[in-house]
């Protein structure tokens, strides 16, 4: 990232908005095998923007901030949207596999 800090920021907030909307994206495509290696990139820009100096904005960074931060945060939930049935389908088939791996196991 950048070593002045407000562009630094600035710069790993939109990687970091791109990389959420690429998530998304594989979500509503079904490709969600894709879904880690992009869950830790935003594990390593979050760990990034977490590490950089608290130093003082301009009105016009503030308001990049706050845009950029509205659009991950949107994207955030969406993908949440999309992500929620499949964990909890997956669930439920494990839950099934388990009642049929357990079926013929007598309890003590």
């Amino acid at each position: 990232m950048d070593a002045h800090p407000p562009r630094a920021a600035l710069a790993g907030l939109r990687e970091l908005m791109q990389v959420v909307a690429g998530m998304v994206r594989l979500a509503q495509d079904g490709r969600w095998a894709e879904l880690p290696a992009l869950d830790a990139r935003c594990t390593q820009l979050v760990a990034q923007l977490r590490a950089l100096p608290e130093t003082a904005q301009d009105a016009c960074e503030r308001a990049q901030v706050l845009e950029l931060s509205s659009c991950i945060r949107a994207d955030q939930e969406r993908l949440q949207q999309l992500v929620r049935p499949q964990f909890a389908g997956l669930m439920q088939r494990m839950d099934e596999v388990q009642r049929t791996n357990t079926a013929g196991v007598p309890r003590n």
